[in-house]
């Protein structure tokens, strides 16, 4: 029922895709979500789904003040950029271990609606690894106490979009480093303690790696949107909307906030 509502079997983009510049991916959410919400669609697509591994970076909230979260007086130290995205909600730690999931849909949804869709997807994917999750805070994957997936949503009057990490293998010890835990938030009961414990699917499952854990999530993907096509290129024009996007926005200090700033396109994820 979650997904039917949501899908009315449309046609959908698988676009798989690593690196380039931090600052150029948050514009491509973006340029998909805006293109959904003036088009109803991208080339035949209604609905698109991206599965994209980010170099390391932070990543906050649109209405996020960066030093509430992030320890800002770090991030040249670890020359990495901190980046704002179009979502609420807090900040992330993205880079070769972790795996972002975003879904666009072409339908305007209730935030409730577009936090169920996107988490059913992912405790989907914990049961194929012979893992049992849980919702916690409306958006938090968590595994015995332990949160493994966050994530965010951002709606227009005419497009979705829900997007979340999964922590594969990412390195911890940077993450804690940088991003400061809201104690307050739980000891006041606005969250639960989980919020702030990440850890990696490897602390469960040894081994494991990004590429095994996409192809399963792939065939989640496959079974979800029926009639998918998977491509490793970006359509002309979300390409041309989302540079547009880089150089007038994301490309400003509004933006990217703090850290090195580059431009760089992904490239086809090898997987």
């Amino acid at each position: 029922m979650i997904y039917s509502r949501a899908l009315d079997n449309k046609r959908t983009l698988i676009l798989l895709h690593e690196d380039g510049s931090p600052a150029f991916n948050l514009a491509m959410e973006e340029a998909i979500l805006e293109l959904l919400n003036r088009e109803g669609k991208i080339e035949d697509f209604n609905s698109v789904v991206r599965i994209w591994i980010n170099n390391p970076s932070i990543i906050i909230g649109y209405n996020l003040k960066p030093c509430e979260e992030v320890r800002c007086e770090l991030i040249d130290l670890f020359k990495i950029p901190l980046v704002r995205r179009i979502s609420g909600g807090g900040a992330v730690y993205h880079d070769s271990g972790n795996i972002n999931v975003s879904v666009f849909i072409s339908k305007r949804l209730y935030v409730d609606e577009i936090y169920r869709f996107g988490t059913r997807i992912v405790l989907s994917l914990l049961d194929r690894l012979g893992l049992k999750g849980s919702i916690e805070n409306k958006n938090d994957v968590v595994v015995d106490g332990w949160k493994i997936s966050g994530s965010a949503a951002a709606i227009k009057s005419r497009s979705s979009l829900f997007h979340a990490t999964l922590l594969v293998d990412s390195d911890l010890e940077v993450l804690r480093k940088l991003i400061i835990p809201r104690i307050e938030r739980v000891r006041s009961g606005e969250v639960t303690p989980s919020k702030y414990r990440p850890t990696n699917l490897s602390y469960f499952i040894s081994p494991i790696d990004v590429c095994s854990v996409i192809d399963k999530l792939l065939s989640i993907i496959d079974e979800v949107f029926k009639n998918s096509y998977i491509s490793y290129t970006i359509p002309e024009k979300l390409y041309s909307f989302a540079r547009k996007l880089y150089f007038s926005k994301y490309s400003k200090p509004e933006w990217s906030i703090m850290g090195p700033l580059y431009y760089a396109e992904p490239k086809e994820l090898k997987c």
